[in-house]
């Protein structure tokens, strides 16, 4: 039997878009593909999630799903993104669920799995979506977070774990293989090869890039010519020694502060990273070995590991902060007026 299609962003926010136009239940169904593609979960977690699997001891919504219904009766937490977490709030309003199950059919009784995974595959035909099925949302979750994973800190071992897998060979046999293969394989041996080689595979890659004969040039020479590498590389350290009309250096300050020409390109590749660009993809853009990239994303990991923590540390002082610092007669004025 073939897998299940792996869906892109795009064709994602297009079942959601669908959902909302068409849908008699527009958040439970969306709730079924953000589960099923934020989450990773299968046909069967999502038939069985309760209330109590997402809120904490005092009834309120949790960032952390307790998964159950997984094979063989095995449990595992998921922690759930915030566009998530926002639309599992409005349908719990809705809804107006106060225990049980989340979701439930026109008799009121639990939604069983078999039912989650024809409304997921009628939502995916109703797009156009020819191959997606209830376990497309489960490929394509375990796909992107494991081309992403190493950005955060990440290794395969936790999506393993993030997946409910027993073993990780299951995990792989998820994962959809990528288009940049070739770059990979040609990335691979960029150290082993000879100068001549690499300087005959550097023109076969950018062939493409040459720019046609009516291209408007956005960089030209003092004599109206292209950049060379070489000339370009001189122009900006002249750039750096032009004086004023006092004698000082323009960009003394660059000087200073070690902004040198090399960091331009490690902003690129840091900018790319961090746009959600794999460690293939930045060096076949910026034409650098992947061993290099990966050496500048420990910048991005540090920082989006920061990022993550600080967003932690933010919701919980966001609950705390009501019992801590109980709002002043004058706060709660002007709020009332506001």
């Amino acid at each position: 039997m073939s897998k299940a299609k792996i869906l892109t962003q795009v064709q994602v926010v297009k079942v959601l878009e669908a959902i909302r136009a068409t849908s008699r239940q527009p958040l439970r169904d969306e709730l079924f593909v953000l589960f099923s593609f934020c989450c990773g979960l299968r046909a069967q977690e999502i038939a069985c999630v309760e209330l109590s699997d997402v809120t904490d001891a005092e009834g309120q919504l949790a960032p952390i799903l307790a998964v159950r219904g997984g094979k063989y009766g095995k449990q595992r937490r998921m922690p759930m993104p915030s566009h998530l977490l926002r639309t599992l709030e409005a349908y719990l309003q809705e809804a107006a669920i106060r225990s049980g199950p989340l979701f439930l059919d026109q008799f009121r009784s639990p939604v069983r799995p078999n039912a989650v995974q024809r409304q997921l595959g009628r939502i995916h035909r109703s797009v156009g979506l020819i191959g997606a099925s209830s376990n497309s949302g489960r490929r394509s979750f375990i796909t992107r977070a494991s081309r992403v994973a190493g950005l955060h800190g990440c290794s395969m071992e936790d999506i393993r774990v993030l997946a409910g897998h027993a073993d990780l060979s299951t995990t792989q046999e998820y994962i959809e293989v990528s288009q940049t293969q070739r770059t990979l394989v040609e990335r691979l041996w960029d150290d082993w090869r000879d100068p001549a080689d690499r300087a005959s595979l550097q023109k076969e890659r950018w062939i493409d890039a040459i720019p046609p004969a009516n291209a408007v040039q956005m960089h030209l020479g003092s004599k109206g010519a292209p950049y060379t590498p070489d000339g370009f590389r001189t122009e900006w350290n002249r750039l750096m020694h032009t004086q004023d009309a006092d004698g000082q250096r323009l960009f003394a300050r660059f000087r200073a502060e070690r902004i040198v020409f090399h960091g331009l390109r490690k902003n690129a590749v840091i900018n790319l990273l961090e746009a959600g660009c794999t460690e293939p993809q930045v060096g076949a853009i910026v034409n650098m070995s992947e061993q290099m990239v990966r050496h500048y994303s420990r910048d991005v990991r540090v920082r989006a590991l920061a990022r993550d923590g600080m967003k932690l540390l933010e919701n919980r002082w966001a609950e705390l902060r009501p019992a801590a610092l109980p709002r002043t007669g004058t706060e709660q004025e002007l709020e009332t007026r506001g």
